[in-house]
């Protein structure tokens, strides 16, 4: 059995449980300045402020996201606490560290639909720490916004996509298409690129970072050009889901944006959710991504004792109208399977 790290278990010791427990509650309460106050505490041990950050802030917006899905906040709660850390992070970093030119230059984004931005704004500080010279185009970004950034950066020594969602892959797939067309490699984070990148990986990224910081540097510096991309099937059959359901993949709406009475009366948001879902089973061969997103809106709506029964008309409509797709066939059936 591998042992911790002495920084691992130095990281623990500072950034422990307990203050973790309390850097959510104050997010919620939104109380800006008690959760400054905690994080310089917990940044004053002489660690790499990224880790600090990442071990104090992710797992807490973690649970807070899982507190919004189980129906134990509301929406303005949930983005109450994302305000209080960005504040909190533009108080204990506000400008960025000189960048060493002899790194290079990086580019960072988040493909269409993606609108989380938290993780990657830790990123982009880590690769400043570490020397690189960072392009963050934000979230929600297009593919021509990705073209124009390559266009007009010389020299630029790669790219890193980040995203918490998967539907969000098809876009993400569009954009490593286009950056290894100028001969870039891609690496990828965040929950969105699926357990280890795996995700990110089947559908042409040829890196994977853990962490920002440190890990995210030495990945981009060590990415190979071209990675392995999906086959000409996933892609055809991705493309044809996209069509036949009128949906924008990457851009459904927000769930919240909503009312209750609407997901207990009609299919179409759940069309529209599950659309996206579907596009990135087929395109990276792994069904159990629909599966998983019939799985988690079966708990979002029973947490807020809504029927699931517009779920289940909508899971059927696409697969009716998609059974003359074989690629298909198996991220429905297991769809079916979370339902049955």
């Amino acid at each position: 059995m591998n042992e911790p790290s002495s920084a691992f278990r130095r990281l623990r010791a500072v950034v422990t449980p307990a203050s973790v427990r309390r850097a959510r509650v104050l997010a919620l309460s939104g109380d800006h300045d008690q959760l400054l106050a905690l994080t310089r505490d917990r940044l004053k041990y002489g660690l790499p402020p990224v880790d600090v950050l990442v071990a104090l802030f992710c797992p807490a917006l973690r649970e807070i996201g899982e507190m919004w899905h189980a129906n134990q906040i509301d929406p303005s709660q949930e983005a109450t606490a994302s305000l209080a850390c960005d504040y909190v992070l533009d108080q204990v970093w506000p400008s960025r560290p000189s960048a060493d030119p002899r790194r290079g230059t990086l580019l960072v984004a988040a493909p269409l639909g993606e609108q989380h931005s938290f993780a990657a704004r830790l990123a982009c500080l880590g690769l400043w720490t570490e020397g690189w010279l960072v392009l963050d185009l934000g979230t929600d970004v297009s593919v021509s916004d990705v073209e124009a950034a390559l266009a007009s950066t010389p020299n630029l020594n790669g790219v890193l996509l980040h995203a918490a969602q998967t539907s969000c892959l098809p876009a993400a797939s569009a954009m490593i298409d286009a950056v290894w067309r100028h001969r870039i490699g891609v690496t990828v984070g965040g929950r969105g690129f699926g357990v280890q990148g795996c995700l990110g990986l089947a559908i042409g990224a040829s890196a994977w970072a853990a962490a920002p910081g440190r890990e995210a540097s030495i990945m981009m510096e060590r990415a190979p050009v071209e990675g392995t991309f999906p086959h000409a099937p996933a892609r055809a059959a991705c493309a044809e889901v996209a069509s036949r359901t009128g949906a924008m993949v990457a851009s459904r709406e927000p769930v919240d944006d909503v009312t209750l009475p609407d997901l207990a009366s009609s299919s179409l948001h759940p069309t529209r959710f599950l659309a996206g879902e579907l596009a990135a089973a087929v395109l990276t061969e792994a069904p159990d991504v629909l599966a998983d997103a019939v799985r988690w809106y079966r708990e979002f709506l029973v947490a807020r004792n809504v029927s699931t029964a517009s779920l289940g008309a909508a899971l059927g409509g696409l697969t009716s109208g998609l059974a003359d797709v074989a690629e298909c066939a198996g991220p429905l059936a297991a769809a079916q399977a979370v339902l049955a």
